[in-house]
């Protein structure tokens, strides 16, 4: 399982995807980046395909916390 923690994001705040802070839960808080069609850990590595689809459902975990699966492998929580 890959776990991505996104940190909380008020509802009327205007952010994007690109200012989300996102971390590798099973390594512990690696900061998440998106690298390309990917999005990895730096801390451990670990990545996952990403094509922007998933977008979001991670951007909606930030303002409401609540958990979506992004794939059977990977799921996305907010940060508490």
């Amino acid at each position: 399982m890959f776990t991505i923690e996104v940190k909380k994001r008020e509802k009327d705040e205007e952010f994007s995807f690109k200012d989300l802070e996102m971390f590798h839960q099973e390594c512990y808080g690696g900061k998440i980046k998106w690298i390309g069609a990917a999005l990895e850990c730096k801390r451990c590595r670990g990545n996952i395909p990403f094509s922007g689809r998933e977008e979001k459902k991670i951007v909606l975990t930030a303002i409401d916390g609540e958990e979506r699966r992004l794939s059977d492998d990977v799921r996305v929580v907010q940060k508490t």
